[in-house]
C-alpha cells in the first residue's frame, strides 16, 4: 500500500482509447481505478491515441489532466519526462508495448503498472479454437497454439512491469501454474462495486435482457448465437418471449438483428446499464469464447437478475459460492431449458 501523499505526486494512466462511462467493463474499472486514486490524494493525468470525445470531457469534468498522443510521437520522452509520475498505469499490453519502454527510460522512478482486464491471449485463442470447430475447455498447450506470438508478447510484458492488476483469480493461477509468472508481480485487483441498490421483485420484472459492448467480439458473437440457435427454442418453450438486447458502440447492421415479430429486440447504447438489468427477470450470457471477470453477469446481480451463462461465463465468477443462476455446458437447447424454467421460477 502506498500512503496518502502530496497533491503534487501524479499517477499516469496511458489508454489505448478515453474510457467511457457505461460503455463497457472495462472503462467502468479504469474510472473507478482514476477515482480510487483521487480519493487518495494522487492526480491523474490521461493519455490515449484517439480523438477527444464526450468521454475525454467527462474525464475533464472529473479532474483530470487529459493529452492525445501518439505512439510515435517523440515529444512524448521529453513530456513524460517533465510530469514525472510516481505511478503509470497501461491499460492493456498492447499500450504498454507502445510506451512502458519510452516510460522505463525517461522516468525510471514510476512504478509501471499493466492493468490487464482479461488475458487478451486467453480470449484470442478461445475464439481461434471456436473458429475452428473446437468448443468446451482447451488444455494449456491447446490454448498456447491458438493463441500463438500473443500469449509470449502479453506474458512478456506482465514480466516487464513492476505490477500487473489481474482481475480472476482463474486468470491468476493460469499466469502462475502455467505460465511460470511469480506471484509477486501479480495482484488480483477485481471490479468494484457499491452495496447493492433496492432493486425490483419478481412479479415487477418482465422478459429476458442481455448487454455487451458489441465492439467487444464475444459479445457479438454471443447476439447472434443466441439468435440464430437459442432463441429459437427459447420461443418454442416459452411463446411470446422477448429478449431486449443492449450495448454500446452498436453498428446499423447489427442494430438490424432485430426480429421484433420473434421478440427479439436489439436496443443498442444503454444510459443506465443497471436500470435495463434490474427490469429484467433473466440475464442472458450465452459466451463462446472470453476471458476475465464479465461486468454483464456481475453488474445483473448486482441488480438481483440471475444470468444463465455457458462455462467460460462462469469462469472466475463466483469463486466457492453457488452460482447465481445457471451454467450450461450441454448445448442449445439446454440453456433455453434453464433460461425458461429460471424465469418462472420465483
Amino acid at each position: 500500500m502506498i500512503d496518502r501523499v502530496s497533491e503534487q505526486e501524479q499517477v499516469l494512466i496511458i489508454g489505448q482509447i478515453w474510457p467511457e462511462a457505461a460503455a463497457s467493463a472495462a472503462s467502468t474499472r479504469v474510472l473507478d481505478l482514476i477515482t480510487a486514486l483521487q480519493n487518495h490524494g494522487f492526480r491523474v493525468t490521461v493519455v490515449a491515441d484517439g480523438n477527444e470525445n464526450a468521454a475525454t470531457t467527462a474525464l475533464r469534468q472529473k479532474g483530470c489532466q487529459c493529452l492525445r498522443i501518439a505512439p510515435n510521437d517523440a515529444a512524448f520522452d521529453s513530456w513524460v519526462s517533465s510530469l514525472n509520475p510516481l505511478i503509470t498505469i497501461f491499460d492493456r499490453f498492447t499500450t504498454e508495448e507502445k510506451f512502458g519502454w519510452r516510460v522505463r527510460a525517461a522516468c525510471p522512478r514510476s512504478l509501471r503498472i499493466l492493468d490487464t482486464i482479461d488475458l487478451h491471449f486467453v480470449r484470442l485463442g478461445r475464439e481461434k479454437a471456436l473458429k475452428a470447430g473446437i468448443e468446451g475447455p482447451l488444455s494449456l498447450p491447446e490454448l498456447l497454439a491458438f493463441a500463438g506470438d500473443l500469449a509470449h508478447r502479453e506474458v512478456a510484458a506482465i514480466y516487464r512491469s513492476d505490477l500487473s492488476l489481474i482481475v480472476s483469480d482463474a486468470e491468476a493461477d493460469l499466469l502462475i501454474s502455467g505460465c511460470g509468472v511469480p506471484p509477486s508481480l501479480l495482484l488480483l485487483c477485481r471490479l468494484l462495486y457499491p452495496s447493492p441498490r433496492a432493486t425490483f421483485g419478481f412479479e415487477e420484472r418482465k422478459d429476458y435482457c442481455m448487454i455487451g459492448n458489441f465492439k467487444h467480439p464475444p459479445n457479438a458473437d454471443a447476439v447472434l448465437y443466441l439468435r440464430d440457435v437459442i432463441w429459437p427454442h427459447m420461443r418454442r418453450l416459452h411463446p411470446h418471449a422477448r429478449v431486449h438486447v443492449w450495448g454500446a458502440h452498436a453498428k446499423p447492421a447489427q442494430l438490424a438483428w432485430s426480429d421484433p415479430s420473434q421478440g427479439f429486440l436489439v436496443k443498442g447504447y444503454a444510459p443506465d446499464q443497471f436500470a435495463v438489468l434490474a427490469q429484467a427477470r433473466i440475464n442472458l450470457a450465452p459466451l463462446r469464447f472470453g476471458a476475465g471477470i464479465k461486468g454483464k453477469i456481475a453488474d445483473g446481480w448486482w441488480t438481483g437478475t440471475p444470468v444463465v451463462t455457458m462455462p467460460v461465463g462462469a469462469e472466475g465468477m463466483h469463486a466457492p459460492l453457488e452460482f447465481a443462476g445457471a451454467i450450461c455446458d450441454s448445448g442449445p437447447l439446454a440453456f433455453a431449458e434453464a433460461a425458461v424454467r429460471l424465469y418462472h421460477d420465483e
